[in-house]
């Protein structure tokens, strides 16, 4: 990596290179206890007592009826029902203690010394319960969980006590020796490196999930001194903590969102400096498969203490007849003791270079704090963003102190306008366009979720080349180099959450999805989820509601939806503008009878099962016959599930089920086989 010289405002470096990496977990901390397994009893259909009596009861309760269960052992027998599990805690010291669960399924209530402290929903989540405000100083510490299952197998996976009181070791110290690790070059998956074994989970593509560990040393230069520096991780699967110089960064669960952390104060320049990062990829988001590991960039970015924040820079452009409305909304931070007065300006650029629009507005802004600045302009004959024509313009943002320019950074845009309508579906500039999308995982034959670059762009290319004009991001936030080709090939986009909740993490999540993604103009639709169990309750309304209030505090110019699946009167549906209908057909008439003043597009379909150019069906062989007649029992062949979308008008579009076949939920066939039939194209 090449040493700064601060001649240049911002500096935003690649950190892929030089990593070392080992596969398996090392003690990094103590004390820090595994729990190995738990004693388990199954109390039937019908949620059982929770009084303080009754918990006491069962704490110190023997005979056979409980029994010794080893992590994610299901004690269900792939039946609902309810399950009590307890354990006995160690002493450890405080404050800052802690159970770290890495799957719960499905539901479950903790308790400890008799007193409730924690509920949790959805198998598919890492998730950590404190327990100070119970704990027994003197002890004992009894820890009691009861599960509810309602589908598959019920289990409790990993789990461990920590303490943040614990002092840092192992491969989180800077002084650890990595030597004998392997050496990598990020975007990575590790999951993808492993050997396929038919005992292992299908929806994984029957590949291990583990943990991981990465390390990094770097030097930041003497002249760095002064200026913001923070790291952003694009992407990794998932639950991890990071530590520079063995001191902990922080901690970031969810795999499909990007985290950030400032190291202006931790850094040693003029020195060596280490990265140390833990990746736990046990527990699943999803039930496809996510690989694991550090699968997207890593960036260190260098800055003047004045300012942008990242992601501070808000394009909103509106088409007026020969005319551009523009307003741009620019975030600063002042990160010195010092009240900066400075000059903000902004210029946008076509996509020949040539300047339409300059802006400029002076402020002050006191150390410590941060501001936001509105400019509005206009510029005469835009080239509006198109499907055929996809013009990006680009704004150069730039902070002036006096004559000297101390942080310029690079925004792209469209001009575009988007619209809706309930009868006669999807206009794009004022022109009808019918969605034609599919729906896609990041994942990659032979590759795993780690991709290059190049390889985002060659999978839109495949799928224009087709006819495809539409991307479904299934079912999380994708790349942001996806989203980059997308606005460059003319591609829409429908930007998704992973989850149905209104959790801090959750929300969080969502804040981040809309602060990276706003300025992209091949995004088209937010949607808040995929089939969540919560849709159609009135905890799916007020869930929907928390998260349709996040992404409109950062962006109003785009409608909401979700991809529903059933429940299509009630819970999230009083919250979406434009609905979002997985398969189901038979609702393209009954929704419409019943909210005729709702827009709505098939968000999933088809999940046509072949193997392109096969004209037999040989389960032996992993072999699905190519002439569009085998599908799921939830779908449709690929005629007959597009056909009604392409005869009603008042339908935007469709996103079938999937542009590429992808590694897990192996359908229709089992072992050996490991990916699934429905991509168009196939592995």
């Amino acid at each position: 990596m090449p040493s700064s010289k601060y001649n240049s405002p911002r500096e935003r470096l690649r950190f892929d290179d030089n990593w070392r990496f080992h596969l398996g977990d090392l003690p990094f901390s103590t004390p820090r206890f595994p729990i190995p397994h738990w004693l388990c009893k199954t109390v039937g259909n019908k949620r059982p007592s929770e009084g303080s009596s009754q918990l006491k009861k069962l704490f110190n309760e023997t005979g056979k009826s409980w029994k010794k269960v080893f992590p994610k052992k299901d004690v269900f027998n792939e039946k609902p029902g309810f399950a009590w599990f307890k354990a006995g805690l160690p002493n450890i010291p405080g404050p800052g203690r802690s159970v770290h669960f890495t799957s719960v399924s499905d539901d479950c209530t903790v308790y400890l010394n008799g007193l409730k402290i924690a509920t949790h929903e959805r198998w598919i989540d890492a998730f950590d319960v404190s327990l100070d405000s119970a704990w027994r100083e003197s002890g004992p510490n009894d820890l009691l969980v009861l599960v509810q299952n309602s589908f598959g197998g019920g289990f409790i996976a990993a789990s461990e006590l920590e303490s943040s009181a614990s002092q840092t070791g192992g491969p989180a110290l800077e002084w650890f020796d990595d030597q004998k690790w392997r050496e990598v070059h990020l975007p990575h998956d590790f999951v993808v490196e492993g050997r396929f074994d038919s005992k292992l989970d299908d929806y994984n593509g029957y590949l291990k999930p583990g943990i991981g560990w990465y390390r990094k040393t770097f030097d930041i230069p003497l002249s760095d001194q002064g200026r913001s520096l923070w790291l952003d991780f694009d992407g990794i699967f998932r639950n991890s903590r990071v530590w520079l110089n063995g001191k902990l960064l922080g901690r970031h669960r969810s795999g499909y969102t990007p985290s950030r952390f400032g190291i202006s104060d931790r850094v040693r320049h003029g020195e060596k400096n280490t990265l140390a990062v833990r990746v736990d990829a046990r527990a699943a988001e999803g039930w496809w498969y996510e690989g694991g590991g550090i699968y997207r960039h890593v960036w260190l970015n260098k800055a003047d203490p004045l300012h942008v924040v990242p992601w501070g820079v808000q394009v909103i452009s509106k088409p007026n007849g020969k005319t551009a409305d523009i307003e741009i909304k620019t975030t600063m931070s002042n990160q010195s003791y010092q009240v900066a007065e400075f000059e903000l300006n902004s210029e946008i650029k076509d996509s020949k270079g040539r300047t339409v629009l300059k802006l400029s507005k002076g402020a002050s802004l006191s150390g410590g704090n941060e501001k936001t600045l509105v400019q509005k302009g206009r510029f005469p004959n835009p080239v509006l963003w198109s499907l055929e024509n996809p013009h990006l313009y680009r704004l150069v943002t730039s902070l002036k102190k006096g004559k000297k320019i101390v942080d310029k950074t690079k925004t792209t845009f469209g001009v575009r306008s988007i619209r809706f309508d309930a009868n006669k579906g999807f206009f794009l500039n004022g022109k009808p366009v019918k969605i034609k999308g599919t729906c896609n995982h990041q994942d990659h034959a032979g590759l795993g979720v780690a991709l290059p670059d190049r390889l985002f762009t060659y999978r839109l290319e495949k799928l224009k080349a087709m006819g495809s004009n539409a991307y479904r991001c299934a079912h999380h936030p994708h790349a942001p180099e996806l989203l980059d080709a997308c606005d460059r090939l003319g591609i829409l986009v429908v930007d998704e959450n992973r989850r149905l909740d209104d959790t801090h993490d959750v929300l969080d999540q969502v804040r981040t999805m809309v602060l990276r993604d706003r300025n992209h103009p091949c995004v088209i639709l937010w949607s808040i989820c995929n089939e969540e169990p919560q849709q159609g309750k009135p905890a799916g309304l007020k869930r929907g509601k928390a998260i349709k209030k996040t992404i409109l505090k950062l962006d109003q110019t785009r409608p909401i939806t979700a991809a529903v699946n059933y429940a299509f009167n009630d819970g999230i549906r009083k919250v979406v503008d434009v609905e979002g209908i997985n398969y189901n057909i038979n609702q393209y008439h009954d929704f419409r009878k019943k909210f005729p003043q709702t827009p709505m597009f098939g968000s999933e379909t088809a999940s046509t099962l072949c193997t392109r150019g096969i004209y037999e069906t040989n389960p032996a062989k992993g072999y699905v016959s190519a002439y569009d007649v085998n599908h799921t029992m939830w779908s449709l062949p690929a005629e007959a599930a597009w056909r009604p979308i392409a005869e009603r008008n008042f339908l935007a579009g469709a996103f079938i089920w999937t542009g590429f076949d992808y590694r897990g939920e192996p359908t229709p066939y089992k072992w050996p086989c490991i990916n699934s039939h429905f991509g168009v194209l196939d592995t």
